[in-house]
C-alpha cells in the first residue's frame, strides 16, 4: 500500500506512514476519519439549511437594523464601491480629462488626445481595482462568517 501524500510504500494494514505520518488512505483508520468528516459536513449543512429565517417586519428598524438575518455589510460594502468609482471618475477627469480638453482647444490635439486616454485608462483601472478591494472585504467577512460557523458547531458537540 502507498501514500498519498509522499508515495511511501507501507505494509499492508498500516495505519500511518512511516515515511510522513498521514494517515494511509486504504487504512481502517482512514476510512473512519473520512466518514466522521462526511457526516459532520451533512450535520452542519443541514443544521444551517434548517435555520428559521424571520419574517421582515414592517419598521425600518426591525427590518433592517435588528434583522440579524439578513447581512446589513454588503450592502455598505455596495455603496463604498460606487463612492469609490465616483471618486475613481473624477480625480480621473479633473486630473488627465479637463488638460486634455484644454490641449484639444490650444491646438495641441495629440496631447489632448493622449491625455483623453489616460483618463479613460485610469478610469476603467480605478474602477476594477475598487471593485477587487470591495470583494476581498467581502471575501473576508465570509471566511470570518465560515469560522463562526464552525465554532459554533464544534461548541455544539
Amino acid at each position: 500500500m502507498f501514500c498519498d501524500n509522499c508515495g511511501q510504500e507501507n505494509p499492508d494494514g498500516t495505519r500511518f506512514c512511516a515515511g510522513c505520518g498521514r494517515v494511509v488512505s486504504g487504512s481502517a483508520a482512514a476510512m473512519s476519519t473520512a466518514a466522521e468528516a462526511a457526516r459532520r459536513l451533512h450535520s452542519a449543512a443541514t443544521t444551517l439549511a434548517r435555520s428559521p429565517t424571520t419574517k421582515s417586519s414592517a419598521s425600518l428598524f426591525s427590518a433592517v437594523l435588528g434583522n440579524f438575518d439578513v447581512m446589513l455589510t454588503p450592502r455598505i460594502i455596495t455603496v463604498i464601491f460606487w463612492l469609490l468609482v465616483i471618486a475613481n471618475m473624477a480625480f480621473g477627469l479633473m486630473a488627465f480629462g479637463m488638460p486634455g480638453i484644454l490641449a484639444i482647444m490650444n491646438d495641441s490635439a495629440g496631447m489632448g488626445i493622449l491625455l483623453l486616454m489616460t483618463a479613460v485608462a485610469f478610469g476603467a483601472f480605478g474602477i476594477l481595482a475598487s471593485r477587487i478591494f470591495c470583494e476581498f472585504l467581502i471575501v473576508t467577512f465570509k471566511i470570518h462568517q465560515a469560522l463562526q460557523d464552525i465554532r459554533t458547531h464544534i461548541a455544539k458537540q
